[in-house]
């Protein structure tokens, strides 16, 4: 198994397919502007146009969501996979699901096969573990199940599902061996359920960016003798989430934290009760009830997670009267930085193409999420994902909604049904028309039937059809690149993405190419400075009129240049589009 990352220039025909403009917001600038994408931006465009009647805002960021639509995380992967979708339907276009405190095998069992739906559901980044190595005197509406800390538990969890970040109390017994071993997995922690001092909390602060879980909630707070959790986050914190309900903590609360916390950014907390009618559910295997917005055990009190989503989330810090590019911050960039994915969070060249048109009210018209290849399910069960977003969302009311088919699991039945659900575009990732070419990136499908495939689709009159290619691949020649080309020019689809390859580490592919296995006649390999990751830079092809420079996609301060002198491209219904990141 390989992976691959993506870059690419385009042969398209000019409509609004790929194009979008409106009033570009982010978290430190705003402007008039058109926007030129694919999977990522390719290019942003300021404009004069003053009368936009479109907001264009990052798509949301959640870095603690428990479940959604009925659907809860510890429930397994087909229940992170339900209440994924649901929450993407609200805008949000990253989102860790979110266990709570249990036994490990029921973590393990919940998070099982866990990776394989972020190939699937694409605003899925990874997992947060609420706990188990929390006080047990401070569990909020967690299970009495707390633990202490143990690396074991961690290696074989990392193993199954990508683990992003973990809350964990700082004061119990074994905490100061798991943190080094967290670093050094990269993965993040916060500290949250904790009655930890402030000093306890700046002692693992100070080297490393520590945020906090659902701050002032199940925490030790800013007592003016003995300070704790609460203070070492006012006083000293760089990142914290925080809850903006308006029922777990107050506006003014929220905006004090706002003024002392740099990257201060909002998270649903949101359970399985989200989007659902009031009433008696589960969470965590207790009894809750939820009723005018709240939820909380049953019988008492005690809130319970929140039922708000992201969007509302949004809508909630602009009623505050924080300004909309402070509330993108707290809803896309902050999170975004905390977890280290440049990709996401802003509007930029080179970013994933994820971002929200927002009408002047600030309701949700358009959700645009880049990659992703759900035709990887079966036909039932993509058939029970889309009619679920579209029951919630109403897909025909939409400008546009797209996904990417893989030509192997590709029938007319499931491509009917897709457009049925009111998708009206589709990528279909041919990559090659050669066999050969197919066979050494481990393509499980024939020229034969990718045609046969285009054809079907072709047949059912999507709005827009569109074919990836893939160049650059190791044996690949120029001829064998034209021909590529000139197939797929005479299939005249709507529009064409080229994509080149990079190597990534740890992978069987990139150990090959370290063997001298795909090196060829004119090729270097680079590693990038930057990013560390490896590319081909190839100046000449084999003596033909072809200069070609391939870059990295993990960072856009190299530009990523095409150039062709043969073969001579031409159709009256495609134009050649060629875009440089960077200078």
């Amino acid at each position: 198994m390989f992976r691959v990352y993506k870059q690419k220039t385009f042969f398209k025909k000019m409509t609004s397919s790929n194009k979008i403009s409106g009033k570009i917001i982010n978290y430190n600038d705003s402007y008039s502007g058109e926007i030129i994408f694919d999977e990522n931006i390719i290019s942003i465009t300021k404009t004069k146009d003053k009368n936009s009647k479109n907001y264009i805002i990052p798509g949301f960021v959640d870095l603690h969501c428990h479940g959604g639509g009925g659907f809860d995380t510890m429930d397994g992967i087909q229940s992170i996979q339900k209440m994924s979708s649901y929450h993407l339907s609200k805008g949000t276009t990253s989102l860790l699901a979110t266990s709570w405190t249990s036994s490990f095998d029921h973590t393990y069992k919940a998070l099982k096969d866990f990776n394989s739906l972020m190939n699937v559901n694409t605003n899925l980044i990874g997992v947060h573990l609420e706990g188990p190595f929390i006080n047990p005197d401070k569990l909020g509406a967690q299970p009495a199940l707390a633990t202490k800390p143990s690396i074991e538990f961690i290696e074989k969890v990392i193993e199954i599902a990508n683990i992003k970040t973990i809350t964990l109390a700082p004061e119990i017994e074994g905490i100061e061996k798991l943190i080094p071993f967290l670093v050094n997995k990269n993965i993040n922690f916060q500290f949250g359920h904790t009655l930890a001092d402030s000093k306890t909390c700046e002692k693992y602060m100070d080297p490393n960016d520590v945020s906090f879980t659902h701050l002032y909630n199940a925490m030790s707070d800013n007592n003016h003798r003995n300070p704790g959790v609460l203070s070492a986050a006012l006083n000293k914190g760089k990142f914290a989430e925080i809850i903006c309900d308006l029922h777990h903590v107050s506006e003014a609360s929220i905006l004090i934290a706002k003024k002392c916390i740099p990257d201060l950014y909002a998270i649903t907390d949101s359970i399985a009760a989200s989007g659902m009618k009031d009433g008696g559910y589960k969470f965590a295997n207790v009894d809750i009830e939820k009723k005018h917005n709240k939820v909380y055990l049953h019988g008492t009190n005690t809130l319970a997670g929140s039922v708000v989503n992201m969007h509302d989330t949004f809508l909630n810090l602009l009623k505050m009267k924080i300004s909309i590019q402070d509330a993108v911050r707290m809803t896309s960039y902050s999170a975004s930085k905390f977890l280290k994915k440049e990709d996401i969070g802003v509007i930029d060249n080179g970013k994933k193409a994820n971002f929200l048109i927002l009408d002047y009210e600030f309701n949700i018209k358009t959700i645009y999420l880049g990659g992703g290849t759900p035709t990887a399910l079966s036909r039932k069960n993509l058939e029970f994902l889309l009619s679920g977003i579209n029951k919630i969302l109403n897909l025909k009311s939409l400008e546009e909604w797209g996904i990417e088919i893989n030509p192997s699991t590709c029938d007319l039945k499931k491509a009917l049904m897709i457009k049925d659900q009111g998708v009206t575009r589709t990528s279909l990732g041919i990559q090659s028309w050669n066999e050969s070419t197919l066979k050494t990136l481990g393509r499980d499908h024939s020229p034969r039937g990718a045609e046969k495939s285009f054809g079907i689709l072709k047949s059912c009159d999507f709005k827009s059809l569109n074919i990836d290619l893939m160049f650059s691949i190791p044996g690949q020649s120029i001829m064998s690149w034209q021909e590529d080309l000139n197939k797929t020019i005479s299939l005249a689809p709507d529009h064409i993405s080229a994509y080149n390859l990079n190597y990534e580490e740890d992978t069987e592919f990139f150990e090959r190419l370290k063997k001298g296995d795909f090196l060829f006649h004119g090729s270097i390999l680079r590693k990038c400075p930057h990013c560390h990751h490896y590319y081909h830079l190839v100046h000449d092809y084999h003596g033909l009129h072809c200069r070609v420079t391939w870059s990295c996609i993990e960072c856009t301060l190299y530009p990523t240049r095409f150039t062709i002198h043969k073969p001579k491209l031409t159709s009256p219904n495609l134009i050649l589009h060629l875009v440089c990141f960077g200078n």
